[in-house]
């Protein structure tokens, strides 16, 4: 029986890595900041300076990509697919060595979580991060306490708010009954997890200075039913985000049952109350700055891990296969032209503010990311064709296009310059050098937002190409 489970297990890796073949080759993610660190990477590797990619810095990752950028998007993803599984797999060992019986449907859903499949077969940093997280996790509760911190100090290295784990680290580590020392074991993690963290962060500080410990919020926040959305249907998918609440119920209820029973170990509830302060720590976080669905990935390993303490193996079996479903079925995306993610016949559009949302319960939010993706390039690429032909000095505002366009365009890029968003100053003193000035679709209303004001459409036309899809 032991044999069996442990084949079930690496069956279940191999499922994971194959699930993601088909979708790895095309782009480095549908998101700018995935291209951006390719493009950051090239410049490191060519000038032998550190450069952030974006502030505050990921430099683990920023260095590491400075090293294989000729190589393309397969490499890059390749590498944070093979860092997600070894983060699941962690996360199964842990589960492994916690007695909790259902870790292979845990590890299942872990892997199958929407969020979690997007990000881990991208450039980005989130499941690299996660994945430290999870070994350093391992580690713990193995008594590795300084291999623990230098795997959470790299995390750091990745996500400079992954540095909150250390809060229900040091949590673990003082309410250890068989500990004999907590309090040097503190210290250990500590000092290690800080030691290696700094040492990452050094080329940001020489670099930078202090400053680099900052984001730039270049827009307002974005409005309640949205941030409900990037927050729950973003992360879990529809089904997906029902059935966690379905699970969740039933987990209180159970432990309830326990409680009022007696049954309720002390262990049992440390592993409880550690989950429940990487929730809400990342909870708080998300409120502050609810730009993104993957800001939230640190939280789901462990809301996994309090349904599996909880709930059944049925119940965790049906979860996981659930979550697969959720991947590739009833999603809820963005429609657009140009950003948006093909939608089937079955697709119906509804407004939502400014943007159109298409409900498809034939496009879940993996096809919905990468057909997103395909659509970026093929538009950046169509930018490039017909800005290659303009004869004039330009400058093209490009917004969230503009990492993808550098790193597509040949090296003789003509007369024109891309840049991201621009104040009219600059636009007033672009217009006095005669430089003619363009915008990308829908990058106007950008250029306005991104400075508060109304004057991008004085200064700047829009640049025409093929099929004038956005006018």
């Amino acid at each position: 029986m032991q044999v069996i489970r442990q084949l079930s297990t690496w069956i279940i890796f191999l499922m994971i890595f194959l699930s993601r073949l088909p979708f790895i080759g095309i782009g480095y993610g549908s998101e700018e900041d995935a291209w951006g660190l390719r493009v950051t990477a090239e410049s490191i590797s060519r000038s032998g300076n550190y450069e952030v990619s974006r502030l505050p810095g990921h430099p683990f990752q920023e260095l590491i990509y400075s090293q294989l950028w000729q190589f393309g998007p397969l490499a890059f993803n390749l590498l944070t697919l093979l860092l997600s599984i070894a983060g699941i797999a962690f996360f199964i060992f842990s589960l492994k060595k916690l007695n909790i019986t259902s870790y292979n449907s845990a590890g299942l859903t872990l892997a199958f979580t929407p969020i979690i499949y997007i990000n881990s077969l991208n450039a980005m940093d989130y499941t690299w991060a996660m994945s430290l997280v999870l070994i350093a996790f391992y580690l713990l509760i193995s008594g590795r306490i300084l291999w623990a911190g230098i795997f959470l100090g790299c995390a750091v290295g990745c996500r400079l708010t992954s540095g909150a784990m250390l809060l229900p680290f040091i949590y673990y580590i003082l309410t250890g009954a068989k500990v004999r020392s907590p309090f040097r074991d503190v210290i250990l993690i500590c000092s290690s997890a800080l030691l290696i963290s700094a040492l990452l962060f050094l080329p940001v500080f020489l670099t930078y200075g202090t400053s680099f410990f900052s984001y730039y919020e270049h827009f307002s926040i974005p409005s309640v039913v949205k941030n409900f959305y990037k927050g729950t249907i973003g992360v879990w998918g529809l089904i997906g985000f029902i059935a966690i609440c379905a699970g969740l119920t039933a987990a209180v209820l159970t432990t309830m049952k326990k409680h009022k029973s007696g049954t309720l170990y002390i262990y049992n509830n440390r592993l409880f109350l550690i989950s429940a302060m990487v929730i809400i720590l990342y909870i708080i976080s998300f409120y502050r700055l609810p730009l993104k669905s993957a800001f939230l990935i640190p939280i789901i390993p462990f809301v996994i891990l309090i349904l599996a303490q909880n709930l059944k193996k049925a119940w965790m079996s049906g979860l996981a296969i659930t979550m697969i479903i959720s991947c590739f079925a009833f999603g809820i995306n963005l429609s657009d032209p140009n950003r948006g993610s093909a939608e089937s016949s079955l697709a119906f559009i509804v407004s939502s503010g400014e943007q159109n949302v298409s409900i498809d319960p034939l496009i879940g939010l993996v096809l919905a990311d990468y057909t997103k993706q395909k659509k970026m390039i093929d538009y950046s690429k169509e930018v490039i064709s017909v800005s290659s032909k303009l004869k004039d000095p330009s400058v093209i505002i490009s917004g969230w296009y503009l990492n993808f366009i550098l790193t597509l365009q040949e090296k003789n890029k003509g007369r024109h310059d891309f840049v991201y968003y621009v104040d009219e100053t600059a636009l007033r003193h672009y217009k006095s050098k005669g430089v003619k000035i363009y915008y990308l679709a829908g990058q106007n209303i950008f250029n306005d937002l991104r400075f508060n004001a109304s004057f991008t459409d004085q200064y700047a036309e829009p640049l025409e190409v093929k099929d004038d899809r956005m006018q």
